[in-house]
């Protein structure tokens, strides 16, 4: 027999023969299965050793095979011993053996070399029929490695002693959790407990195992490098015969996936439904603010220029210029915030911006630019650009030390972004394969954990104080109203990334053309102002008015169509607001149009134009007006409508 140290033996056994894996067949009563270290002691006992030969598995464990054998045919099996590391395998051999009261057991029993040749499977029933025992004995002790295999091959497996100690773990446990199998031996699960869980939540996953009851449930965990994954478990006790716990069996699937593409579909629902209330309430301000404003131009057009009401009118009209300013970042969280859709050159836009950045972040902070030459151009609207580039530097900033500044690098490039790697962008915004222009923020500050990354974009969530608004949802919704996603890098103390990624535009895409200058002679005709706000029909009414047309009201949709076919005669053009109760604008200008293909209407909305113009079909509507709306605003998109009347 290999003389080796005890100690080694018996973390021989813990690592190539986790007992527990075949209980199954070790709590057979009527046969009972061992293993065998190299100094020929009991490793692992079946519970048929209680029935067998009266000691229960506890009090044979470590003791010699030899001291069960009857003196009178020790000799025999001593010898069968030491030849068996050289034979390979042995029996059936058919044996005496002597009981806790001294009485003979006829046995017959076999060894079978176990992984690496430092342990031994065996069987040993008593003796009935010579030919069944060896086909049995066979059969079982394969199936107990084919079982093991079957298992390590599918499964995460852990096993742990009564206080929770590793004793074993297969290749996938360390595979997952990328600890090495010695890192991990001797430790309790603690080693990879990601924090997400309450105490709660282990406190009744241990009083469910020590009270013999099995329990399942999804576990987050926390590999060796800080990534998380998640698994569905099972832990299975196994009981001594008072039915006390001595071990614990855990058996896992990897299901990281899985609850990955759940969060994605969470966080895009929660991303669309806030996107839906944040947009109701931009449009319906947007529906106050004409009011405001309108009402303003037409004061200051009654009065005269030197008028002492005239400083306060101009205060009340940039106020409500700036609350528009406020209603378009809440379009641009809920995904409708395309404002001037143009052929955009971020390089271009990063270096006029340049000034800008500079004096908005700390004199300890430096800006470094590396621009990639002849970018690709985009489509996009260049201000929600520069808003977005402006949040992520501010944001880079304040991630600085204070006291000692550090480097924020603003980069572009282009990249051809393949299945793979749209897999490791943000989920709530994905994007199809293509080629990409790349705007990369990155600074040397604090970073962020794995928690904190996993709550930047959620609405209102802040680092700082409170009261910083939709902060980087919003930029997700203007992501998404471009087609484009991001991805985050941060590791604690180790300073934060952020890439843009935006479709980049092809040499034959253009940009939609520019509006033609308004005329400034008098308007003349009939504007017919179908919407359900009184406020903003009789801001619209007086806005016509001043231009030198004539105006006519309707309530809703179906007023309008009642008063078209009164007046059809006179009306030279219509004003259809988009969202109203009874019959929206998309219904009235159907109707509008059956009744008269030539009739030229200009659509007016709180929400923007690339959202309320998306269901009509090019060369439908004469114009849009965008809510809120000043005098010049008003008075060129009801020119343009009247143009395409002449023509």
């Amino acid at each position: 027999m290999s003389q080796l140290d005890p100690r080694e033996c018996e973390r021989e056994a813990q690592r190539e023969i986790p007992g527990s894996l075949f209980d199954w067949v070790m709590a057979q009563r009527r046969e009972v299965f061992f293993s065998l270290g190299p100094a020929g002691t009991f490793q692992a006992v079946g519970m048929g050793s209680q029935d067998l030969w009266g000691f229960s598995p506890q009090e044979i464990l470590g003791r010699s095979f030899l001291d069960l054998v009857d003196p009178r045919d020790r000799a025999e099996v001593s010898e069968l011993l030491e030849m068996f590391p050289q034979e390979g395998q042995m029996g059936p051999v058919r044996t005496r053996f002597l009981g806790r009261d001294g009485r003979g057991v006829e046995l017959v029993w076999r060894l079978a070399p176990g992984p690496g040749a430092r342990l031994h499977y065996g069987l040993a029933r008593p003796y009935v029929d010579r030919r069944e025992l060896d086909d049995r004995a066979g059969s079982a002790v394969h199936e107990l490695e084919v079982f093991k295999n079957a298992l390590d091959e599918h499964a995460i497996v852990a096993i742990t002693d009564a206080r929770g100690r590793i004793t074993y773990v297969n290749d996938k446990f360390c595979a997952i959790s990328k600890f090495a199998r010695e890192e991990l031996l001797g430790q309790d699960h603690r080693i990879i407990n990601s924090g997400h869980h309450p105490r709660d939540f282990f406190t009744d996953l241990w009083r469910t195992i020590k009270a013999g009851r099995v329990w399942k449930g999804e576990i987050k965990n926390k590999a060796k490098d800080g990534s998380f994954y998640w698994v569905d478990t099972t832990i299975v006790p196994y009981l001594d015969d008072r039915g006390v716990p001595f071990q614990f069996v855990a058996i896992r699937a990897d299901i990281t996936e899985r609850k990955n593409g759940e969060e994605a579909i969470r966080q895009s629902q929660k991303l669309e439904s806030l996107g839906v209330l944040a947009g109701g309430i931009a449009h319906d301000f947007n529906n106050l603010l004409t009011t405001i404003l309108g009402n303003c131009n037409l004061a200051s057009m009654a009065l005269p220029a030197d008028s002492p009401a005239s400083p306060y009118l101009d205060q009340i009209e940039k106020a409500s210029m700036r609350a528009a300013d406020l209603t378009r970042q809440m379009l641009a969280y809920a995904g409708k915030g395309k404002v001037l859709i143009l052929r955009v050159n971020l390089n271009i836009l990063v270096q006029e911006m340049t000034q800008l950045l500079s004096v908005s972040i700390s004199k300890k902070a430096t800006i470094r630019l590396d621009l990639a030459p002849a970018l690709a151009d985009v489509m996009a609207d260049p201000a929600q650009m520069q808003q977005l580039i402006m949040n992520l530097v501010t944001n880079a900033n304040e991630a600085l030390s204070p006291d000692t500044g550090g480097t924020i690098t603003l980069r572009t490039g282009e990249q051809d972004l393949d299945a793979y790697y749209l897999g490791t962008l943000c989920p709530a915004i994905p994007i199809p394969p293509g080629r990409y222009v790349v705007v990369e923020v990155s600074d040397t500050g604090c970073g962020m954990d794995r928690e904190l990354l996993d709550r930047i974009f959620d609405p209102f969530f802040t680092t700082k104080f409170t009261g910083r608004g939709l902060g980087l949802s919003a930029l997700m919704g203007i992501l998404r109203g471009h087609g484009g996603s991001i991805k985050v890098y941060s590791e604690k103390g180790h300073g934060t990334s952020m890439k843009l990624f935006l479709p980049a535009l092809g040499s034959g895409e253009q940009e939609s053309g520019a509006a033609a200058p308004a005329e400034t002679t008098p308007a003349a005709g009939t504007l017919l102002i179908i919407d359900d706000e009184e406020a903003a029909r009789g801001v619209a009414r007086n806005l016509a008015r001043a231009m030198g047309m004539q105006a006519i009201e309707a309530a809703d949709g179906a007023e309008g169509l009642d008063v078209y076919h009164l007046h059809r005669k006179e009306i030279t053009l219509v004003l259809l607001d988009l969202t109203m109760a009874r019959m929206d604008g998309r219904e009235t200008f159907a109707r509008l149009k059956a009744a008269d293909p030539s009739l030229q209407v200009v659509l007016t909305s709180g929400y923007n134009e690339q959202f309320a113009v998306s269901d009509f079909t090019g060369g439908e509507l004469a114009g849009f007006l965008p809510k809120p709306y000043n005098r010049c605003q008003f008075e060129a998109a009801i020119r343009a409508g009247l143009a395409k009347v002449r023509t």
